[in-house]
């Protein structure tokens, strides 16, 4: 009894002090910049959890203290223009964080994020019609922030059909540049399931499985980003009965906290400094 009295006392004092070096010094806390997109009209196979998903994931990154730049149902100039504007926004040495949830597609061996407004056609021309996932990746890396992860849902037959494609199939591995850690919701080249997402049946949540996991992980404080991964992917794995595991490529090159509640309270000292 007296030891966990003593525990409480110390952790008690602990807490005040670091107010009090935090309260005596300029807090600087690091950007946290998201861009979540959730596209989902997509005519006769729309993704009915996208909308869902975005919004879910983008309140959750913005109590965790990120700043959320939320997007629905883009097409391709509007994919390409939130793109720009997120890495352009991305200050030196900041935490960014890319989540995308709609439909993506691999054409010889290259992945592709597919918008709204892309049409069936030759190879070539989904081609042109879509967001090269390699091109995206290295404009995340060429930002300049210090560290930025990339969740790619893209685990569902997509709605385009070319004989010239691989059909049925999920995205292609891929070697993310550097700086940039890259998760997909399922195994690269994995057969896509048609019918009913896992779990989607068994309960009325608005949120996919891969979105599911990430919310849950997301509750457990200070989990670097590699172990918040892997939980992700455990759990993922879990809940479908390994039909499907999200891939992770590009380890992180530092220690990233997404849920770090110091960085919240160094950030909720900052705020109260500028309104004082």
């Amino acid at each position: 009894m007296m030891r966990r009295y003593l525990e409480i006392v110390v952790t008690g004092w602990l807490l005040l002090a670091a107010a009090a070096v935090f309260a005596q010094v300029e807090v600087q806390p690091t950007q946290r910049l998201a861009l979540v997109v959730g596209n989902g009209a997509y005519g006769q196979t729309p993704i009915e959890h996208a909308q869902g998903d975005a919004e879910a994931l983008g309140a959750r990154l913005q109590a965790l203290g990120f700043e959320v730049l939320l997007h629905r149902d883009l097409n391709l100039d509007q994919l390409r223009t939130a793109l720009d504007q997120f890495t352009g926004r991305l200050a030196e040495g900041a935490v960014g964080l890319f989540f995308y949830v709609g439909h993506g597609l691999q054409i010889e061996g290259d992945n592709y994020l597919v918008p709204v407004d892309a049409k069936a056609g030759y190879a070539s021309e989904i081609a042109e019609q879509c967001l090269p996932l390699s091109a995206t990746l290295n404009q995340l890396a060429g930002s300049g922030a210090g560290n930025v992860v990339a969740l790619i849902d893209a685990a569902r037959p997509h709605p385009l059909r070319s004989r010239s494609l691989k059909k049925a199939r999920g995205l292609a591995p891929m070697a993310p540049p550097a700086g940039v850690t890259l998760m997909l919701a399922d195994a690269p080249d994995s057969p896509h399931r048609f019918g009913p997402e896992p779990m989607d049946a068994a309960d009325e949540s608005p949120q996919g499985v891969f979105t599911r996991a990430l919310l849950e992980a997301l509750t457990v404080p200070h989990l670097t980003l590699s172990q918040l991964l892997r939980q992700v992917q455990a759990t993922v794995g879990e809940a479908t009965l390994e039909q499907r595991r999200p891939w992770i490529a590009g380890p992180p090159t530092a220690v990233i906290f997404l849920n770090d509640p110091l960085e919240r309270f160094g950030r909720l000292l900052s705020e109260s400094s500028v309104a004082d």
